[in-house]
């Protein structure tokens, strides 16, 4: 008997889509009075747009550009949609960085709902007692379940998702915000969410970079957002993706190698892209015409210095990596060897060390580790004292970066980016020794001394002039009193690079242009990351539609010809072929 030939998957399209269209085409849109908006809240044209959406729509993803005010849309679609319905709740989940600004956009644009902020620390004024850790998450728990608004980061999510349900209304609105959070089908916040989203009233996600390095990443979303949207993976990945098959290795002798199919390359993405745009809705800051300002792209180029050059040759050949894991494992093993005993921790650390030291005895070891091999190219690039203080040699980026500091952005407000929160005390010391006052959020520091330093740089007054942030500082800070950020080493993600530049560039900022300085040591890893962003940054056009304009557009010769476009590999797997190739 011949087998039933597979249902042709059934892409669902709201029954109020045409209203939905004729919505997003509106330029002179308004809301009437809610007893629940500030009458100080007054959305611009787009964001009204984006607040129609989300009430017309229960499942629905709010892409828009950095800056454009997500949270704010999201708010007040919640004020609008509890006035109708007065038991409605939101739950939002966030970055942990960010649930202090969600709690300040509460105060800031609405009246007469209540908010809490989910904490590990909580002082109980009912109890007259502190608690932390999981009895301070279900203290919270029970004294606000009546709360129109509650805001957790995700490890909640993650850890208890059906006793944070059980908190909630069953008239729920679920918001999840940063939702690229959810890519990854196996983490456990991605199953916790598949959880706590069960039987709730709406479902949303809110991010401006649904797609890293893989299109299967917002097939994942999706399947949070709107379960429904799209079909199994097997099935997705034949309509919108190339594959091939791939043989792997097993260990164990005789074993035979498995076959596997691996995803090369996408197809049918125009396809993709109606299908979505129901449930997903973007604008670049360029296409709403909002008061944000342009984007300008640099490079500073230089040669390194002869040392840095001769360090990064031997980078190229293993040389740096196996010296330096060599060296740190001798010197723990010295300590151990002298009675020393590990921390918990510390031994966690030497057991990962002694892999490591063994891979280097049996070769073959930088494609075992990538991400460090990169990552010592980086610092070469960065300069020879990054790698470590017992190397010498000066660094040429440093120099340039001092001129820049000391010529045209003399008095000036400056963001300053790098990945490698150890280098940072190399550049304060350029900064103190041009007499420039600075302050730091590198992901050391508490809600306290990061508050403290942002508000001391978004003082005109404070004589704050530059602000040094790495990727765990970034997230969730808003810094639009400047109008420069220096990348004295560029994200090597597209989303992240795109997250950082919106740190500045953002609703409120005086500045006609955001200016990027990419600071660029010539034949380096430096190059080799921007032309695999502009690669990344292809497949999300292609894909979401432009995003950010300005951002790694440079003049003339210093124009990026991008590589790995469509490939489905992460840019870690990119940069390094391109790199030890």
């Amino acid at each position: 008997m011949a087998p039933r030939p597979k249902k042709p998957h059934v892409y669902p399209i709201p029954s109020n889509y045409e209203q939905i269209k004729k919505v997003r085409q509106t330029t002179s849109v308004t809301l009437n009075a809610n007893k629940y908006v500030k009458e100080t809240t007054v959305p611009r044209p787009y964001q009204t747009v984006g607040i129609l959406n989300i009430l017309l729509l229960k499942y629905f993803i709010l892409g828009d550009d950095p800056g454009l005010g997500k949270t704010l849309q999201t708010l007040v679609a919640y004020a609008i949609a509890k006035s109708q319905n007065p038991n409605l709740q939101l739950m939002v989940f966030t970055t942990k960085s960010a649930k202090k600004q969600w709690g300040r956009e509460v105060t800031k644009f609405l009246q007469g709902i209540s908010f809490h902020v989910l904490s590990n620390n909580y002082r109980s004024t009912k109890l007259k007692r502190s608690f932390t850790g999981l009895k301070a998450r279900d203290v919270q728990y029970e004294e606000h379940l009546n709360t129109d608004i509650l805001i957790s980061g995700y490890y909640p999510l993650m850890v208890e998702p059906h006793k944070l349900r059980n908190s909630r209304n069953a008239d729920l609105m679920v918001v999840f915000d940063e939702c690229q959070m959810l890519k990854n089908q196996k983490s456990k916040t991605h199953v916790g969410a598949e959880i706590f989203i069960e039987n709730v009233s709406s479902v949303y996600g809110l991010t401006a970079t649904p797609i890293k390095n893989r299109l299967l990443e917002f097939y994942y979303i999706f399947r949070i957002i709107m379960p429904k949207l799209l079909p199994l993976v097997t099935h997705f990945r034949q309509e919108f993706c190339d594959e091939e098959f791939k043989y792997i290795p097993q260990k164990g002798k005789g074993s035979k190698p498995k076959m596997i199919k691996e995803v090369v390359g996408y197809k049918n993405l125009d396809h993709f892209r109606e299908i979505i745009a129901p449930y997903f809705f973007r604008r670049a800051a360029d296409d709403v015409g909002s008061d944000l300002p342009a984007i300008m792209s640099r490079k500073i180029t230089f040669d390194m210095s002869p040392a840095q050059s001769k360090l990064y040759r031997e980078a190229l050949t293993g040389v740096v990596y196996e010296r330096k894991v060599r060296q740190r494992y001798l010197e723990f093993k010295e300590k151990i060897d002298g009675g020393a005993v590990l921390a918990p921790k510390t031994q966690e650390l030497f057991d990962a060390l002694e892999g490591k030291y063994e891979e280097i005895l049996s070769g073959d070891f930088l494609k075992k580790n990538k991400n460090s091999a990169l990552a010592y190219c980086q610092l070469i690039a960065n300069g020879p004292k990054w790698l470590g203080s017992d190397e010498d040699g000066e660094s040429t980026k440093e120099e340039a970066f001092g001129d820049l500091l000391e010529g045209e952005l003399d008095g000036q407000k400056v963001i300053v980016y790098t990945r490698f929160k150890s280098g940072i005390p190399r550049l304060i010391k350029i900064a103190e020794k041009l007499g420039i006052k600075y302050t730091r959020v590198t992901g050391d520091e508490n809600d306290k001394q990061r508050e403290a330093a942002m508000e001391s740089f978004q003082n005109p007054d404070s004589g704050v002039d530059i602000i040094f942030i790495t990727d765990a500082g970034s997230a969730a800070i808003n810094l639009q009193i400047s109008g420069i950020l220096i990348l004295f080493d560029c994200p090597w993600t597209w989303g992240d690079l795109v997250q950082l530049i919106g740190r500045a560039r953002r609703l409120g900022s005086t500045h006609e242009f955001v200016r990027i300085y990419h600071m660029v040591s010539l034949g380096t890893i430096d190059e080799r990351v921007l032309a695999v962003q502009g690669g990344k940054k292809e497949l999300v056009n292609q894909t979401v539609g432009k995003q950010a304009k300005g951002i790694l557009e440079f003049d003339g010769e210093d124009a990026v010809t991008p590589i790995g476009i469509n490939d489905p590999r992460s840019e870690i797997e990119i940069l390094f072929e391109d790199i030890f190739s």
